[in-house]
């Protein structure tokens, strides 16, 4: 993303409409992959619940380094809400 649009929220929303997609069509899990070189992503990805699922080395754009893949029980997200509220945790 272009530094000058970042923090703005345009990636939780594109993130959001791609999650918002994959409930209304029935997807039970969505899988993405980041690296350890995007913490504002990976944090974003946290935030809406995604879990690391996996780490592996690999050869990336600017030599070796980690592609995650973490992973987002589409059950974990409140029925009929576009964003990607997680429920509250039981107490």
């Amino acid at each position: 993303m272009d530094p000058g649009a970042r923090g703005i929220g345009l990636g939780r929303k594109l993130v959001e409409a791609a999650l918002e997609y994959c409930r209304e069509s029935g997807f039970t899990s969505v899988y993405l992959e980041t690296t350890v070189g995007l913490p504002e992503s990976m944090a974003l990805y946290r935030k809406l619940g995604f879990e690391n699922e996996a780490e592996e080395t690999v050869e990336l754009w600017d030599g070796m380094g980690s592609i995650i893949t973490m992973r987002l029980d589409m059950h974990r997200i409140k029925e009929g809400r576009t964003k990607c509220a997680l429920p509250e945790p039981p107490r």
